[in-house]
């Protein structure tokens, strides 16, 4: 099973909670504010610029910033212009950036470079940003991102029997649910692209971003502002790449097998593990040819992550079909037929239900003769209760057993998780 989503979106369609904000004051040498300066903010990637005005106190404002590198110009009449270069604004981030702009033509440009952090005076938010780089160079267990939240000063690992599957009955690798400034590990707050991404039970993600998708993010343990209010724990707001006007992207795959792997000491024999995440993304301007040209406006970014993992667990039991199973021949376990429902006509009651109860046999579980064994043998039973007959005796598709689905941040993750013996032909996933 495999899918690929695309998403096009506006830039001021992503939350105040995840974009950055720019504000400053512009000043002539004298210390006088200067009224009507024009004031643009180009992203050097995507090439999209948005202009504003100083007013009357010479203040300008940017608001729903995208985390990246910028560039930002003030010019008035009169002044010569002055630039901002390579300024980086990051997830939930307020900055100040002031100007003196100094008499002179308009020929003459004052140009400063970025050299380090801006620092934060806008309020009395605590948190650290991982940036691209950590996210996809430190090693992570399953490619998921939540053990690189241990990073963060205040952070501990304090998993919860529940929450340190990430709410998956099989999970992939390690997850980490943290308590953040000593908190409740429920009590955190999870973001993707400003959306609410929380699962309310066990507090954790529903969507699992793909690494490769994550720009950076935040996490932030002291939550002052408004936007955050009713959270007790931390807030995690993860932001992710979009396109820009050069076409890129990455293909991955990640291998785990048995040949890698060393012996048991005790069974001298290496235990079972074939494990394949494999995937792409990729953006760019959206572009139809001759029609519509989307460079330094509209862009478009995609991607798709697969697993694949057979790994039976040790001293399992795994249910063997007969030579006639194999073949279609389900008699032995109901003498009496199917019904065209699937249902098997020969209604025993099963061994110590109460009463009330049947046995259902249906038939849809024995069709896959490689992965399914019909219900109603000796060693497995379905009971059901005689009122519901007919919701239990609709065909269950055989993916229902075989496929667990991921939707992952743009993509859909999916994965093959059932246990395998030796010879598939043979055994069966342990039930």
């Amino acid at each position: 099973m495999a899918a690929i989503v695309f998403l096009l979106v506006s830039s001021a369609a992503l939350s105040q909670q995840s974009a950055a904000n720019l504000n400053g004051a512009v000043r002539d040498l004298t210390g006088a504010v200067v009224q009507g300066a024009t004031v643009s903010l180009a992203n050097l990637a995507t090439g999209v610029k948005h202009e504003t005005t100083t007013n009357e106190s010479g203040v300008y404002t940017f608001t729903n910033v995208l985390p990246g590198d910028y560039s930002l110009t003030v010019s008035k009449e009169g002044f010569s212009p002055a630039t901002h270069q390579n300024m980086h604004t990051q997830v939930n981030q307020s900055i100040t950036q002031d100007f003196e702009l100094k008499p002179g033509a308009t020929a003459t440009e004052v140009i400063v470079q970025a050299t380090s952090a801006e620092l934060n005076t806008a309020n009395a938010s605590i948190g650290e940003v991982i940036e691209t780089k950590s996210v996809h160079d430190l090693p992570l267990n399953g490619r998921n991102f939540t053990p690189l939240m241990t990073l963060v000063p205040g952070v501990a690992p304090v998993n919860t029997g529940q929450s340190s599957t990430g709410g998956q009955t099989n999970p992939l690798g390690a997850f980490v649910a943290p308590s953040i400034n000593g908190q409740e590990v429920r009590s955190n707050y999870y973001l993707l692209d400003g959306i609410d991404n929380t699962e309310v039970f066990y507090g954790v993600p529903v969507i699992p971003p793909v690494i490769d998708d994550i720009q950076e993010f935040k996490v932030q343990g002291h939550n002052d502002e408004a936007q955050f209010g009713g959270v007790v724990g931390g807030i995690v707001n993860v932001v992710t790449k979009s396109g820009t006007n050069q076409i890129h992207g990455a293909v991955w795959e990640y291998v785990r097998n048995t040949i890698f792997n060393a012996n048991n000491p005790i069974s001298k024999l290496p235990q079972k593990l074939v494990q394949n995440q494999f995937g792409f993304n990729g953006g760019g301007p959206f572009y139809i040819p001759h029609v519509f040209d989307g460079r330094n406006k509209s862009f478009v970014f995609a991607s798709y992550e697969g697993v694949r993992r057979a790994s039976p667990q040790p001293n399992a039991f795994y249910m063997v079909p007969t030579a006639k199973q194999l073949l279609g021949d389900f008699s032995e376990i109901c003498p009496g037929g199917f019904d065209n429902a699937g249902v098997c006509l020969d209604r025993g009651v099963a061994p110590g239900a109460p009463p009330g109860f049947v046995c259902l046999c249906v038939r849809a579980w024995c069709a896959n003769k490689s992965d399914n064994l019909c219900g109603c043998s000796s060693t497995l039973r379905s009971v059901f209760n005689q009122s519901k007959k007919s919701e239990h005796s609709k065909p269950i598709p055989e993916q229902q057993h075989r496929w667990r689905d991921q939707p992952a941040g743009f993509s859909v993750r999916a994965g093959v998780l059932s246990g395998a013996a030796a010879d598939p032909k043979q055994q069966r996933p342990a039930i």
